[in-house]
């Protein structure tokens, strides 16, 4: 990738401006990134992807280099005002963790712009969620609730990242600041964050109305609720694949890089 390549700036969406990168050239592929993270957990992916494609990548609203703004707000209408302002009609879509939900929604509230639909790790409202994470995020939003934002990160990093019950070891030193940054980066607007408005009705009971081809990504050490999703995800679209990437966690860009874009790579390829 060269330098000429990539477009880094700022877009006006309703009430605040949206940080964004592209890179490349070709069909438009549109990263979405999880909560509380930034458009740097697609590195890798627009590192395999844009020999071919144009990636466009973008910091959600209180997250990284984009302000809050005014709310209330919808996060599908955000990236539909982003395309917008970047001259791409139709693109395909991923989304990781909560990007996954935000990616359904655009995908049902503008069905004509999405070409395929990528789901990796994603979470969708209306899914019951085990003890066992309903514990961790109690202990996470404890700690960031005082301020103290270093014991969050590190929770944060070791159950999204590393995985929930896996050793910090498991995953690179280096991956895992990296992943730290990005999520320190992803948390600053955490005090006064407000959640997007979601579409209605949920996407999750119109899953079956998504008529472009659809890949979901899941890794086999993530939280039991992140496979029941995947699977209950799979089932309700009615052109979809699934697959499980052994030894991942929740992050699988960073994880299981190489596997992870390659997968993507093959099925942008096919559709």
């Amino acid at each position: 990738m060269t330098m000429a390549m990539v477009e880094k700036g700022f877009v006006q969406v309703e009430g605040t401006k949206l940080y964004y990168e592209t890179a490349g050239e070709g069909e438009p592929v549109l990263l979405v990134h999880g909560a509380f993270m930034t458009a740097a957990i697609w590195d890798s992916t627009v590192a395999a992807l844009s020999d071919r494609y144009r990636t466009i990548r973008f910091d959600m609203r209180g997250m990284g280099r984009s302000k809050l703004g005014t709310t209330p707000y919808r996060s599908h209408e955000d990236m539909g005002r982003l395309l917008d302002a970047l001259g791409a009609e139709a693109v395909h879509i991923v989304g990781l963790s909560a990007g996954g939900q935000l990616a359904a929604e655009f995908a049902l509230a503008y069905p004509s712009r999405v070409k395929s639909l990528t789901l990796v790790a994603a979470g969708m409202f209306g899914i019951p969620e085990t003890e066992r994470k309903q514990a961790d995020d109690a202990a996470f939003y404890e700690a960031a609730g005082r301020g103290d934002m270093e014991a969050a990160l590190r929770l944060w990093t070791l159950r999204w990242l590393c995985g929930p019950g896996q050793p910090e070891e498991r995953v690179d030193a280096s991956v895992r600041e990296a992943f730290a940054e990005l999520s320190r980066a992803g948390l600053s607007g955490f005090a006064t964050f407000e959640m997007p408005q979601l579409l209605d009705p949920p996407a999750l009971g119109r899953l079956g109305d998504i008529a472009v081809p659809a890949l979901v990504v899941v890794g086999d050490l993530d939280y039991d609720d992140a496979l029941h999703a995947a699977d209950t995800i799979a089932a309700a679209i009615p052109d979809c694949r699934m697959n499980v990437l052994k030894g991942c966690a929740h992050i699988p860009p960073m994880d299981r890089p190489e596997k992870f874009n390659g997968l993507l790579a093959d099925f942008l390829e096919s559709v």
